[in-house]
């Protein structure tokens, strides 16, 4: 996997990825390219940074139907469109679906360059957010069920979840609930009880 990212070209066009290819690869960045989006969807993993260079207008599924696709399946992999045959309207839907910008051709390369850089940094976000996230729910997923009772009732009403309204909440002693929430501590790998807060929002945890 290249630490710097993959550049995926998609363009039914030979010329313009054998030209675009090259142009990256003197750059030292690692290029992928595809005629089709079929032949993209067949081949690409969601693990890796990188980010797709599109064209909008190609046989079988266009660029606009790949991005739709993409977003269906969780995969946030950044866009950048280029075409030689945009119009307002594309480019408005594009973009408003996350696309990272909507070039024309023939476009200057540096400004290319530019927004390919961009949805490199974007995408080892992505990665180390989603990284986060699954440590997380494999963190919560080993807490016991009566653990995650616990937890729910710490994090939806924290400001009055004593061991003893716990206890009675549940029919379990106070001690029995001490123990809980000292477990919990140490599986989540958080404390004091704030960052347990912060982290089931920032990674989504259902905990209901």
């Amino acid at each position: 996997m290249s630490t710097q990212g993959i550049v995926h070209v998609v363009d039914d066009d030979p010329a313009i990825r054998k030209a675009l290819t090259a142009s990256l690869e003197v750059r030292d960045i690692e290029v992928e390219n595809y005629e089709s989006a079929e032949e993209f969807l067949n081949s690409y993993q969601d693990n890796q940074i990188g980010c797709l260079v599109l064209d909008i207008r190609m046989p079988g599924i266009n660029g606009l139907e790949l991005q739709k696709i993409l977003a269906e399946k969780s995969h946030n992999i950044p866009i950048i469109f280029v075409t030689g045959h945009g119009d307002v309207p594309m480019s408005v839907q594009a973009l408003k679906n996350g696309a990272i910008d909507f070039l024309e051709k023939p476009y200057r390369q540096e400004v290319l360059q530019e927004r390919i850089e961009q949805a490199l940094a974007q995408s080892k976000i992505i990665r180390q957010n989603t990284a986060a996230e699954d440590s997380c729910n494999e963190r919560f997923n080993r807490l016991s069920p009566r653990e995650k009772q616990v937890m729910a009732m710490l994090i939806t009403d924290h400001a009055n979840a004593s061991n003893k309204k716990i206890a009675e909440a549940l029919n379990i002693s106070p001690r029995t609930v001490e123990d809980h929430r000292a477990k919990i501590m140490l599986k989540m790998q958080v404390n004091p009880l704030h960052e347990l807060i912060i982290m089931t929002n920032k990674c989504k945890l259902c905990t209901t």
